[in-house]
């Protein structure tokens, strides 16, 4: 679990600072620097030249508070994670982290005090998973000669997502997701790829590689009795080719597949104009038997004009309302308006990102349909979704869904006191 090796704990308790020393002590962290207020911290940062991988900050503090120092970390173009905790109203926690986020900082989380081991916990998976995006994106941008070259070799492969029926564990569906299997370097993270395919009209290709595979694997799972759903992702653009339905339900039919198999996701990072070409293509992949989904529903582009304007089928939660909307009240709301509006229009309802308990126990309370995310499983090859498919026997039973988690350590709930006391102490 441990992933960092120089952490800041700011606080302006002594005791709550040795709680917190106490247990990235036990993660063998290698640094662990101490503040009791936002100017010492910012002398630390200084001191220490951009080492500082975490930092957990309480907000209401003397001299310099949280919220100040957050905007001085921006300043310093601070490129660690941060974990923001306070007794404070909720919603003060989270003005707090939104104001983090339009400063491009890396935010792990929103605690209440006081602290609980298991929100250390949450807290420090979270800030892997923002060490491993920002580590990505970083990572050198690729060229569209490379990208055509690789859809041309067949380099552009889909990994599947399984989705599971909230009301009985059945393995109803997977999503196939875009990887790039680079020959030298290994699979190449799609925030690099994708941009790059879309700017230079290489998604088009791109997508059509992704549907034949996607069709073909489809069809091998037929033959071996896994019958679920696919769902594929569109861009909007795709839907400005008149053909594309016929195209579709060609490819599909001649696999020997039914279209009613298959959902187009339609992605919102540019926007889905009502325009009546668009509207003619959604309407005539509905009537083929195609599903339609509006993906990422609550964000960017994926709206309430689409959902009155386009026969969807289906309505997919954002992963960003599902993640937060355990602890952010705005969050709760987006998702029992989604939920709403799915029931009322009668949509299949999706919640995408769904990574621990909690956000299961929200989606059952919520009626969600499916779910999907790393709590059921994380995106895999064709080869591996079948063996997965099979060791399941087509079902997850309910009462085994806490039990896929990773177990990210003991029974318990504070670090040892023994040890708090000698930090104290000391």
């Amino acid at each position: 679990m441990h992933v960092f090796e120089n952490v800041l704990i700011i606080d302006d308790d002594p005791i709550l600072r040795a709680i917190s020393q106490a247990y990235f002590a036990a993660l063998n962290v290698k640094s662990i620097y101490v503040a009791g207020d936002g100017r010492k911290a910012l002398q630390i940062i200084c001191d220490q030249a951009g080492d500082i991988d975490f930092i957990l900050c309480d907000l209401n503090m003397p001299e310099l508070d949280g919220v100040e120092f957050l905007r001085h970390l921006k300043d310093h173009n601070y490129r660690g994670s941060v974990g923001i905790v306070s007794g404070e109203d909720m919603s003060v926690l989270e003005i707090a982290g939104r104001l983090a986020k339009t400063y491009e900082l890396n935010i792990a989380g929103m605690v209440q005090k006081p602290l609980r081991k298991p929100d250390f916990d949450e807290l420090i998976a979270n800030a892997a998973k923002c060490l491993e995006e920002d580590t990505a994106s970083s990572r050198r941008a690729v060229t569209p000669n490379e990208l055509a070259a690789a859809i041309e070799a067949d380099q552009i492969v889909p990994y599947y997502q399984p989705k599971i029926a909230v009301a009985d564990g059945r393995i109803c569906g997977v999503e196939a997701l875009a990887r790039w299997q680079h020959p030298d370097t290994g699979l190449v993270a799609p925030d690099l790829f994708i941009p790059c395919a879309e700017e230079s009209g290489l998604i088009g290709p791109m997508t059509q590689t992704m549907i034949n595979q996607t069709v073909a694997d489809a069809a091998r799972w037929t033959g071996q009795k896994i019958d679920i759903h696919v769902a594929i992702n569109i861009t909007p653009h795709l839907l400005e080719a008149r053909t594309f339905p016929d195209k579709l339900a060609s490819t599909v039919h001649k696999a020997g597949l039914q279209p009613s198999r298959f959902t187009f996701e339609i992605t919102e990072r540019t926007a889905l104009q009502s325009s009546p070409l668009a509207m003619e293509v959604v309407a005539r992949l509905r009537l083929k038997g195609f599903d339609i989904s509006i993906d990422d529903f609550g964000t960017g582009m994926a709206n309430l004009e689409q959902l009155r304007d386009f026969p969807y089928s289906e309505l997919k939660i954002d992963r960003s309302f599902v993640q937060g909307a355990t602890d952010d009240r705005f969050a709760r709301a987006c998702l029992k308006a989604s939920a709403v509006f799915a029931r009322e229009l009668d949509m299949r309802l999706v919640a995408e990102g769904v990574s621990n308990q909690a956000e299961w126990n929200m989606a059952v309370e919520e009626a969600v349909d499916e779910v999907q995310g790393f709590l059921i499983a994380r995106p895999m090859p064709a080869s591996e979704f079948e063996a997965w498919y099979k060791s399941h026997e087509g079902v997850v039973p309910l009462d085994s869904i806490g039990q896929l988690q990773d177990d990210t350590g003991g029974d318990a709930d504070h670090c040892s006191l023994d040890a708090v006391l000698r930090l104290v102490a000391g």
